[in-house]
Order: structure tokens, then sequence, then C-alpha cells
């Protein structure tokens, strides 16, 4: 799900939705609605918990538009608390949006992001490096990769962050190498940080264990365990038996 402004240029002006409403309901102080993707089927039930103190008069409202639901609740007298979520992009992939809808969604997003959330900035990170962004993708990181080392968001001793450090090494796996893993294959497009030599990383992809070596001009990829396999580096198909020198796009 994503929480964002009606405003969002992902949805603006469009005249479809990817989730279809089924359901909505309020049962033991929780509003749920129940929905459908509209590629795949797959049921989806978003719940929220209404803890608000004289929540007894609550509604569920279904916009105009289709794109967003909104659930308002009386909390307190006349004060009103509205959450709206969006599902269009529930059951998308990033496949399924064109790079000028990554583009503009990124820029929109990122002037108005708190990153108050420990695991904001290694995902603009991550969607930094797909736009070619690297210098921004490096940064992201950089400040995914010190959150609890400098202690940022001053909440280090109630204890250190994992999925957030989780969150960093997908920075340099998904992000800087680019890594996708696909129903064609494996992909990769690695880019190297301007401040660092080579990294590299393994990955076991079905029966196969890979070794994966960026270096400033050459990318290495390696079989070191398992059946050849059909990988794709910067867009370009190669059969991986043993080991592949792909000079840097």
């Amino acid at each position: 799900m994503n929480y964002c402004n009606p405003d969002d240029p992902r949805v603006a002006g469009e005249a479809f939705q990817h989730i279809y409403i089924n359901e909505k309901k309020i049962e033991e102080n929780v509003s749920y609605i129940i929905s459908n993707t509209s590629k795949s089927g797959l049921s989806v039930c978003s719940a929220v918990s209404n803890v608000l103190e004289g929540a007894n008069c609550q509604k569920i409202v279904e916009q105009e538009n289709g794109f967003c639901t909104s659930l308002e609740m009386n909390a307190v007298k006349d004060q009103t608390v509205t959450l709206y979520k969006y599902t269009i992009l529930c059951d998308s992939l990033e496949d399924a949006q064109s790079m000028e809808t990554i583009r503009t969604s990124f820029a929109y997003y990122e002037t108005i992001t708190t990153h108050d959330s420990s695991l904001s900035t290694c995902i603009y990170s991550i969607v930094a490096s797909k736009l070619g962004l690297e210098k921004k993708a490096y940064e992201y990181f950089g400040e995914s990769a010190k959150l609890d080392l400098f202690n940022t968001h001053k909440n280090t001793r109630d204890g250190i962050h994992t999925a957030n450090m989780g969150g960093t090494y997908m920075a340099i796996i998904y992000g800087f190498a680019g890594l996708r893993i696909k129903e064609s294959g494996l992909y990769l497009a690695p880019h190297l940080p301007e401040k660092w030599d080579d990294y590299q990383f393994r990955i076991l992809y079905e029966d196969s264990k890979i070794n994966v070596q960026v270096g400033e001009k050459v990318c290495c990829v390696e079989s070191l365990l398992g059946t050849p396999k059909e990988i794709f580096v910067y867009g370009e198909r190669y059969l991986l038996t043993d080991k592949l020198e792909i000079r840097r796009a």
C-alpha cells in the first residue's frame, strides 16, 4: 500500500484502477477494506484498528474518482480523522511502470518525504540507482548505512535497526548492482560508486551459487556451483557456464 497525496502524479488523470473494492465493513473497532487486484485477482485486505476514544460514529467513504478510499471517524466530539489510502500500484511490478512515471514519482515524493522511517532512505537509494542518479543513490545509501553508527534517528539506545541494515545491503545489491530476478532470468546492471574501487557479493539462484564482482571497467560474473544459467547484463543475454567478464556500460 502507498499512503500519499491525492495529487500523486502516478494516478492523476488516469481512467483506470488496479484494485477494485469488494467490501467495506467495521467490526469490533477495526475498519476493513477488502479488494481484488485487477491483474492477478489477488485478494487484498486492509485493516485499521480504531483506537481513538469516542470513535463511535464511523464511516467508510469511497471517493468518486475511484482511486483512493478514506476511512473517517469522529474521534473526539467534532474532530474528524481521515486516512487516505492509495491502492493504485498494489499489484504492479516496476516493469509495469514507464521510466518516465518512476522518474516523475521519485521527483514528486522526494520533495515531501521526511524519511522518519528507518526503511526510507535505502529504498530511495535503490530507485535513484535505477534512474541513473548515481550520486543521489550513494547519498541515500550513506544515510541508511550510518543510521545506527551516528544515531541519526535518536533511538539507537532502544535497539539497532536490523531491517534497515538489510535495506542497506539491498541498496548495494538491488541498487548499485541492479540485481533483479524475473521469470525470464537473472538481471544485472551494475554501476560503481565514485568513491569505491570495487565491490563483490554472492547470491544463490535456483541451484547455482554465483559470485559478482564489479570493478572500475569490468563486471565479472562467475558460476561457483550449479548448472548453466541464462543471465542478462546491461540488457544483453549471456549463458553463464563458468566465468564472464563484461565491460561496464
